[in-house]
């Protein structure tokens, strides 16, 4: 029995000896093959991107819309232009060409609300009294426009003189008259119309 465990003995020296060896074989292959090392997460932070070459591109302002006037909006310059427009048609003597720059229907003078038709005759049997008309603005033409600027009330001084050859008639003085107009498909109609007559002076 002794003889078989000193045999025993060497036998697992043996075999720990050969295991010793394969390890360091091994080792020594892995060396040798120049094995990868193991990749170890680098700690530095990326780089930083590099800033863009390309201009920046300019901010435009933001456009303020400008409201769009009205259609019906009366300009105190449309107003004084029918002022004049309508002295120089008075001093034609043509009722028709005058009726033209009246709305259909009118207050006036002190006839109240009056219709086209009434205002043609007016002025037909006035021509038919006084034939030759002259009339001519004296002063500043005072435009005032309504809150909506869809009309404006226009007064104004003239001094007129009227004569009827026929007759052998004439009148002349001074006058403040006042119109009041309002826009129809983009021409300006008269829709009220006053006269009054200043005394002449001593």
């Amino acid at each position: 029995m002794g003889n078989e465990s000193g045999i025993g003995r060497r036998r697992g020296s043996i075999v720990a000896l050969a295991v010793v060896v394969a390890v360091l074989v091994g080792g020594l292959y892995l060396w040798s093959s120049g094995g990868e090392k193991p990749v170890v997460p680098s700690s530095s932070p990326p780089p930083a991107a590099e800033p863009s070459m390309q201009p920046a591109k300019a901010l435009t302002p933001k456009q303020t819309l400008e409201p769009n006037p009205l259609p019906d909006a009366i300009t105190e310059a449309q107003a004084r232009d029918f002022v004049h427009r309508f002295i120089a048609t008075s001093n034609s003597g043509n009722p028709t060409d005058l009726l033209q720059l009246y709305d259909d229907h009118v207050r006036y003078f002190n006839e109240g609300v009056v219709s086209k038709d009434f205002v043609l005759r007016d002025k037909q049997n006035y021509y038919r009294r006084w034939p030759n008309v002259h009339n001519e603005i004296v002063d500043d033409i005072v435009v005032v426009r309504s809150a909506s600027l869809d009309s404006a009330t226009m007064s104004f001084t003239i001094s007129y003189d009227v004569r009827s050859p026929d007759r052998g008639d004439a009148k002349n003085g001074m006058a403040q008259d006042e119109l009041v107009v309002r826009k129809v498909d983009g021409d300006l109609r008269i829709t009220a119309e006053q006269q009054r007559i200043q005394p002449k002076p001593n």
